[in-house]
């Protein structure tokens, strides 16, 4: 693959230094710009960050009117944002963030979508730092885990002041970037200022009907209400001592309405098994019957093998194996 995007570049820059129409060139440069993108994550992959990075500099030159070249261009920009967050360059990546979203507004698609890999890769590494197990990387894990978050939340701030910026008095408009700021303060385990937040802005009020805000408002009150503890290298899910009781009545009345109205949806979404891994894990804190979560899983296991896809299968894992601990005790 490395040799193949080399040739690829080699012959895009070769061609780019004889005379020709700028309408000739455009393929050109994207065949230029896709192998050297390839090439930064190749590099990247192998652990060699600079030299992606300096891979990556070559693309900041793309025409910015080249229209047919824009997807490129936000393709490097994120991965340009995420490769600092992953050399622990976090106050870099902020300011190419901050550039970015200064110089063109229509980029603020390049950082959610940086935010939403933040999410996932955080996600994956909390995994392994939950699990404590010795020799699994747990400190490794950890330290990924709050590098991570602290480069959400700064990213996630930019959103919303970016937001605010372009004509933040529309409410429809503003939301586009209130819900990534949210998703920021949950990955960074501030969950309970996200939920401040969402009551402060009225946003379940504003927007009642929304599948998004519904679904992030159901996140929300799940993160400020639920602890998820692992004891004995078992998973166990509790109430949150500490939480506002609301929170708790607000992630059932949210997941409960996610799962009924969205029953009927073909195939199910993303959101739908989501809920139904809250309404679980509410069950399981709430102290009902561990047996009767079991069964909703092996019937969820029924209409889909997969399960919603690799995460919720796994969150489904956890949540049968406390069920069977909860059962044993």
């Amino acid at each position: 693959a490395r040799r193949a995007a080399q040739d690829l570049a080699a012959t895009a820059t070769a061609a780019l230094a004889d005379p020709a129409e700028p309408a000739d060139r455009s393929d050109i440069l994207r065949a230029g710009a896709t192998a050297a993108l390839a090439l930064a994550r190749l590099d990247a992959a192998d652990g060699r960050v600079d030299a992606a990075l300096q891979r990556l500099e070559g693309l900041r030159n793309l025409p910015a009117d080249a229209a047919q070249l824009a997807d490129l261009r936000a393709e490097a920009d994120g991965l340009r944002i995420s490769l600092r967050v992953e050399a622990g360059q976090l106050a870099e990546a902020e300011a190419e963030a901050r550039a970015l979203l200064e110089t063109s507004p229509e980029a603020a698609g390049a950082v959610q979508r940086v935010l939403q890999d933040l999410g996932r890769q955080i996600e994956r590494h909390r995994a392994v730092a939950d699990a404590d197990q010795p020799g699994t990387g747990v400190a490794a894990a950890r330290a990924a885990v709050e590098r991570r978050a602290t480069a959400a939340a700064a990213l996630g701030r930019l959103l919303l002041a970016a937001g605010d910026d372009n004509d933040g008095s529309d409410p429809a408009q503003r939301l586009a970037y209130q819900l990534p700021y949210l998703q920021a303060l949950r990955l960074s385990g501030d969950a309970p200022a996200a939920l401040a937040y969402i009551r402060e802005n009225r946003l379940l009020e504003t927007f009642p009907n929304e599948l998004p805000v519904l679904q992030a408002a159901s996140e929300t009150a799940y993160a400020v209400a639920i602890t998820r503890t692992t004891a004995g290298g078992a998973p166990a899910y509790a109430r949150n001592p500490d939480a506002d009781p609301a929170a708790f009545d607000l992630a059932h009345q949210l997941s409960t309405r996610l799962v009924t109205g969205l029953a009927d949806t073909t195939p199910r979404p993303d959101a739908w098994w989501q809920a139904w891994t809250r309404q679980l894990g509410l069950a399981l804190a709430r102290g009902d019957d561990p047996t009767t979560v079991r069964l909703h899983i092996r019937q969820l296991r029924a209409t889909d093998e997969a399960m919603g896809g690799p995460a919720h299968a796994a969150e489904f894992a956890r949540l049968n194996a406390a069920a069977i601990t909860a059962g044993k005790n």
